[in-house]
């Protein structure tokens, strides 16, 4: 079954993404090229704009880590 992860993300999930892989605070912002991310985010530097499953990616890594970051005692 293929699931059409390009147009689902690009439909109603590019905001939410932006919001939460662009922040300053975000889990993965110090180890990701921010510029790349927002290349990918706006679509832009592929012919075939296949960014989808790798913003896909993303969010769910971003979304773990946050929700596995270890708290202060």
């Amino acid at each position: 079954m293929m699931v059409p992860v390009q147009f689902c993300f690009y439909k109603y999930w590019r905001r939410p993404a932006k919001a939460l892989l662009l922040n300053k605070k975000a889990a993965i912002a110090p180890y990701l090229n921010q510029e790349l991310i927002r290349d990918w985010l706006n679509y832009r530097g592929d012919t075939w704009r296949r960014y989808g499953v790798k913003l896909w990616l993303l969010v769910s890594l971003e979304i773990w880590l946050q929700v596995n970051r270890s708290s202060p005692d």
